[in-house]
């Protein structure tokens, strides 16, 4: 391997008759990047992997979180109290521990798409708080901050600055101690994976194939300019998902397999883990998610750079940050999001349906996708995009007492919450030119119901909820 070659062909009868070629460089399926002295340098996840692994003592700490106190501390980006006290505001049964917090959102996101600054003060664009309490849970991992840092720092370090420019890092990351900045940077690059247009990395790759996956992995690592992606790889149930980072291909023992060496999270350090591609089987098998391994949930993700930028978190919403790398949102979906774990079904018209039962997730809409949070362990889906159409919805067996569904579209949001639930009830949503809500039950239910409506320069908003 060699960043410099060249060819010289000489006349043997005559040596000081020559020719040289114009200069090449030489190197197999391997992630580099050039030292100072234009030679190559190679990824490794002992030297370019960090060397804290995707736990909760490292990246979400009590000593972290317990600085977060939604019923009766300060926003920092109002300087004044969190308005607990009013129901149209989530921060009242907002748990101090639940991940992302409001202010990684507002990094994450950028104030402009978190707040209205008027002469009077900052005040909250409520479709992103709202974004945020549907998103807000127990952490569960930092899979995807971690992969996405980690390529970044190798690849495109110089373009960490402006925004990134307070965190200090040795050119070896694995070098470096976790601290405050560092915890915050690896973080808000995990938080960015629910933004609107790194949605769209999900379009499509249900029917990509494990060797074509293959083939773009390959791809990527020859070139010479940085512009990478990590690998996703999930149960084929469709419960749990995992980012890492491909940084080689090298053969297997078996002719008809391959092996791509990867930089993983929850195995920080290890230069000998690598995922098994079967090219004649078309299928993946990784050591350490023996249970996940099939035919399908193995592709490249979205590139990293584009989390340089502030993610948009709406269609609708103007954000006047630009990226180096831009990836267009989708179109014609609906963004659906509901209680994690609650057994789901979403049916259209012709009576296909999308949803989740018993640890498994079922789909037969054409284009409909399951929206899983890479953490790295098993985990039901969050939610789903589905094509723009009309749906019913059933929900029943609620485990902790919560129910909550949202829709996303292009300039509105509708959702419905609740606090009542219990697992002996049910309840339909019908999707059809708005958000109807039915109670199947003889049960009363109490329920707040939430409806914006975003403009460029404004929201209208309107929150139904028995004070």
């Amino acid at each position: 391997m060699s960043a410099r070659c060249l060819i010289r062909v000489s006349d043997a009868a005559n040596p000081s008759y020559y020719k040289t070629s114009e200069i090449f460089h030489i190197k197999p399926y391997y992630l580099t990047r050039y030292a100072a002295d234009s030679t190559y340098e190679l990824y490794l996840p002992s030297t370019q992997g960090w060397q804290y692994q995707n736990q909760e003592s490292f990246l979400w700490p009590p000593s972290w979180w317990s600085q977060f106190d939604y019923q009766n501390g300060t926003d920092p980006y109002t300087d004044r109290e969190y308005p607990s006290f009013d129901p149209a505001f989530p921060f009242a049964l907002m748990p101090s521990e639940y991940f992302p917090d409001w202010p990684l959102m507002v990094t994450t996101f950028s104030e402009s798409q978190c707040y209205f600054h008027t002469p009077t003060g900052a005040y909250y664009r409520m479709l992103s708080l709202y974004a945020w309490d549907d998103l807000a849970d127990v952490w569960g991992g930092s899979c995807e901050g971690l992969a996405n840092t980690s390529l970044l720092t190798f690849g495109s370090r110089e373009l960490l600055s402006p925004r990134w420019a307070n965190v200090s890092l040795p050119q070896e990351i694995h070098q470096a101690s976790i601290n405050d900045d560092i915890r915050l940077f690896i973080n808000s690059l995990h938080t960015s994976q629910y933004g609107e247009a790194q949605y769209s990395s999900f379009s499509g790759k249900d029917t990509i194939t494990v060797v074509q996956a293959l083939e773009e992995i390959k791809t990527m690592l020859l070139q010479n300019k940085r512009d990478d992606a990590k690998l996703f790889i999930g149960a084929q149930t469709g419960s749990g998902s995992h980012a890492v980072v491909p940084y080689a291909i090298v053969p297997d023992p078996n002719a008809s397999k391959v092996r791509v060496r990867i930089y993983d999270p929850n195995e920080p350090g290890n230069d000998a883990l690598y995922i098994i591609v079967d090219t004649v089987d078309n299928s993946w098998w990784y050591s350490e998610y023996a249970h996940w391994w099939g035919k399908c949930n193995f592709y490249l993700d979205y590139p990293v750079r584009s989390c340089l930028d502030y993610p948009i978190l709406s269609k609708s919403q103007s954000n006047s940050e630009s990226a180096p790398v831009a990836l267009m949102p989708m179109t014609g979906y609906m963004r659906m999001i509901y209680r994690k774990g609650t057994p789901v079904c979403i049916t259209n018209p012709a009576g296909d349906s999308i949803g989740y039962k018993s640890e498994v997730v079922f789909n037969s809409i054409s284009d409909a996708i399951p929206l899983t949070a890479r953490q790295g362990d098993s985990t039901p889906p969050y939610g789903f995009l589905v094509p723009e159409e009309s749906y019913d919805v059933t929900m029943t067996g609620f485990a902790d007492g919560l129910a909550h569904f949202s829709l996303l579209s292009d300039s509105s949001f509708t959702s419905y919450h609740r606090t009542d639930a219990d697992s002996t009830q049910t309840d339909r949503v019908t999707i059809n030119g708005g958000l109807f809500l039915r109670n199947p039950d003889s049960t009363v239910k109490t329920v707040q119901l939430r409806m914006v409506q975003t403009l460029p320069e404004k929201e209208r908003a309107l929150v139904l909820s028995d004070f």
